[in-house]
């Protein structure tokens, strides 16, 4: 990720617009700044409104796999 940053620091003009190095699968991927400020909205939206499963849906694959291995996990008690 830390080469996509500088080519896209090295691509900038004034005018670009802004953008979050990130990860979507196993490629490196830059999304617009604001597309991730009203995802993350959303997110805190639904929560605060108690619609976890939708914001589950909005956090994405990889988090909703990592809920699922937290909680399959926390369940599990020594002998």
């Amino acid at each position: 990720m830390g080469t996509e940053a500088v080519l896209a620091l090295m691509e900038a003009t004034p005018t670009s617009q802004p953008v979050v190095i990130a990860l979507s699968g196993n490629q490196t991927v830059r999304v617009p700044l604001m597309h991730c400020v009203e995802k993350t909205s959303a997110v805190a939206e639904a929560m605060s409104s108690k619609r976890f499963k939708e914001a589950q849906e909005l956090r994405g694959r990889s988090f909703k796999g990592n809920l699922e291995t937290y909680i399959r996990l926390s369940k599990l008690r020594p002998k």
